[in-house]
C-alpha cells in the first residue's frame, strides 16, 4: 500500500465488535487507523498509531469529534501558513 492508502479493516483485525467503519493511512513507516466504533455509551473514534511492533492509541467520544476535527482543521491550517 503507498501513501495514503484506504481501506477497511480495522486497527484490531476485521469482524471486531462495535466496528462501525474503518480507515488506514501508510505513512513512510507508520501506519494509522482510523476507526469508528459503538459501545454502550455511543459512538466514539479510536486513532491508532502502529510503528513496528508499538501501539499508540487515542479516543474521542462521539459527542467532541465535531471540535477534536475543528482543531485538527485549525493546526493544519497553521503548518500550511508556516510552509510546512
Amino acid at each position: 500500500m503507498g501513501d495514503g492508502a484506504r481501506s477497511d479493516g480495522g486497527g484490531s483485525g476485521p469482524g471486531d465488535d462495535g466496528l462501525v467503519a474503518s480507515r488506514q493511512l501508510l505513512l513512510r513507516t507508520r501506519v494509522y487507523f482510523f476507526d469508528i466504533r459503538r459501545n454502550a455509551s455511543g459512538f466514539f473514534l479510536s486513532i491508532t498509531e502502529k510503528r513496528g511492533e508499538r501501539r499508540n492509541r487515542i479516543l474521542v467520544a462521539g459527542e467532541n469529534l465535531a471540535r477534536f476535527v475543528e482543531m485538527l482543521e485549525e493546526c493544519g491550517g497553521i503548518a500550511r501558513e508556516a510552509g510546512l
